[in-house]
């Protein structure tokens, strides 16, 4: 890599990546990204001249897929998917974590889960383990099956005291839990064990128009 590409912060409103670009923003050797590339683990397109090149929602799939510890990978961080039929309980989080600067959507059945974790695109879910159509683990293995969310990671939350239930949702592949009732502050905490901090580099705006794209 030149002494150019070391001091270059990669640009956020590139349509398409080099190689050395996406071992930055992923911390990566860029022989690391060239051995994906031929495992076929990482898209690429061609240059006339025969030069690979990325696009940014390819890389940001991939980092996605791949759980890359990423300096810049596009994306705030901040969207947070409250799995919970308790209206209060998610009016309470939705209010602490917005103030704490997140963005929070929230489904009450396992069946609107579904179709938000792929609309909203979630960094971290907050799921209980009842739910009025399917248990928690069940929505657990759904999204852990799913290519495009297997790598989410999930927060369980339930007044629940089964230990043989919350074993269960462990198992179903849930990173975390968290007994209710318990403080934002202390949620924020557990989300931020999980993955990391707000990433306020990236506008909201800036992110949205990227995965758009």
């Amino acid at each position: 890599m030149s002494s150019r590409d070391e001091s270059e912060e990669v640009q956020l409103n590139k349509k398409f990546y080099t190689t050395s670009d996406v071992a930055k923003i992923c911390n990566v050797h860029r022989n690391t990204i060239i051995g994906s590339i031929r495992k076929g683990i990482l898209k690429i397109y061609r240059t006339p001249g025969g030069h690979a090149r990325i696009a940014r929602e390819d890389l940001l799939e991939f980092c996605k897929r791949r759980n890359l510890p990423v300096a810049f990978n596009g994306t705030r961080n901040d969207k947070v998917l409250v799995v919970d039929d308790d209206p209060l309980l998610v009016k309470l989080i939705k209010v602490g974590l917005e103030k704490a600067g997140y963005r929070v959507m929230a489904a009450g059945n396992g069946y609107d889960a579904g179709f938000m974790t792929l609309d909203f695109r979630p960094d971290i879910m907050l799921l209980d383990i009842m739910l009025p159509d399917i248990d928690g683990d069940k929505v657990a293995q759904r999204v852990r099956s799913a290519a495009q969310t297997r790598d989410l990671p999930i927060l369980g939350i339930s007044a629940v005291t089964d230990q043989e239930k919350i074993d269960k949702l462990m198992d179903a592949g849930v990173n975390d839990f968290l007994p209710k009732p318990f403080e934002v502050a202390d949620l924020v905490k557990r989300i931020q064990k999980l993955i990391g901090g707000i990433n306020t580099s990236v506008p909201v705006e800036a992110e949205e128009e990227l995965i758009s794209n």
